[in-house]
């Protein structure tokens, strides 16, 4: 019986082919992290929206006016306004959007809307229901 050195062509063919569909899976994890800072700051405002829609499920709406909410929550009394650039509740300092340009709140016909511009994109969403 013959020792052999070395790999054969088809056994250096396989690994390599292996080795460049785990390069390319490995780049495609990598590429889909990357966004740019704008898409980053657009989800975020998203997923303020998204917890800004919870609380005021919860919540007792008193008040809308253009630039703050005013709402009872367990059994204490919240202002939801525009503040610097971000949108925040009070009491205590609870962000929901940031890096706001301008923003107002509106109620038309029991509902709630909520229309800001972040980085000249005007963003207009339902925030909830009055009761």
């Amino acid at each position: 019986m013959r020792h052999r050195r070395g790999f054969t062509l088809i056994e250096l063919l396989i690994a390599l082919n292996l080795s460049m569909m785990l390069l390319h899976l490995m780049v495609f994890a990598l590429s889909s992290l990357r966004l740019p800072s704008s898409q980053i700051d657009l989800r975020q405002n998203l997923n303020g929206i998204y917890q800004l829609r919870q609380r005021l499920a919860l919540c007792r709406v008193k008040k809308v006016e253009s630039q703050k909410i005013i709402c009872t929550f367990n059994h204490k009394e919240h202002e939801l306004r525009f503040e610097d650039d971000r949108l925040i509740m009070r009491p205590g300092y609870v962000v929901y959007l940031e890096k706001i340009e301008a923003g107002f709140f509106e109620e038309q016909d029991t509902i709630i809307h909520i229309t800001f511009t972040t980085e000249g994109e005007v963003i207009h969403a339902v925030l909830g229901l009055l009761e």
